[in-house]
């Protein structure tokens, strides 16, 4: 997964905010994340689905919170929704098909 980079946008004139912006976190760069997974057929009806996201626990990008750039719903000083906080995640299920 690839998450693109963005510029502030307290950096147009039209906010009247450029004096109140640091110059280091008027941008945050793109972020890729690669994540891999797998689905074995353990027998029929029976599946067995591993993988890992963030495959190389890439950290995101961090805001600091007292600046133009900080504003907004971030929580643990990035963007939970845009970035992944939670490092490397591996997981594993298993699906049962029971036929009647």
């Amino acid at each position: 997964m690839r998450v693109g980079g963005v510029k502030l946008a307290a950096l147009d004139p039209k906010f009247n905010m450029t004096d109140n912006v640091s110059p280091g976190y008027t941008k945050l760069r793109p972020q890729g994340y690669f994540d891999l997974s797998t689905l074995v057929r353990v027998r029929k009806g029976t599946d067995l689905r591993l993988g890992v996201n963030n495959l190389f626990d890439r950290q995101p990008p961090l805001v600091v919170g007292n600046t133009a750039a900080g504003d907004g719903p971030f929580n643990s000083n990035t963007y939970p929704e845009w970035y992944d906080v939670l490092g490397r995640y591996i997981f594993a299920s298993v699906a049962v098909a029971f036929k009647p």
